[in-house]
């Protein structure tokens, strides 16, 4: 199956000098797939980047989704490879809300919408 994907991120960050960022990223592109032609799903992800300092335009450019994942209600497992800009995710695990059957692989681009600051 060939459709598209949009997916919404909302990342926070550690704690750097006293500050940290929560940061909203949205990837899409076109995608491929197997299963459920329409999915939902909502889990947690962590990313990895090369930095000791934030930087939240480092989550600008490449969106790269790879997922394969089961989910009904409540109850759902799934796995995955995601990279966001130069940011990557490398991860399974419970899936906290959904309905999905499926693998998909989408290559598009990743844009940050939105930086929230805070100060300790």
């Amino acid at each position: 199956m060939v459709g598209a994907t949009a997916t919404k991120y909302e990342l926070t960050s550690e704690w750097v000098d006293g500050k940290r960022a929560t940061v909203t990223v949205i990837g899409v592109g076109p995608a491929l797939g197997v299963g459920a032609d329409v999915t939902t799903a909502r889990s947690c992800v962590a990313f990895n980047e090369p930095l000791e300092f934030i930087k939240p335009d480092l989550f600008n450019g490449r969106f790269i989704s790879d997922q394969v994942g089961w989910a009904v209600l409540w109850a759902g497992y799934g796995s995955g490879v995601t990279q966001l800009g130069d940011a990557w995710s490398i991860a399974h695990g419970k899936i906290d809300f959904g309905w999905d059957a499926s693998w998909s692989l989408t290559v598009g681009t990743s844009t940050v919408m939105d930086v929230k600051w805070e100060e300790r």
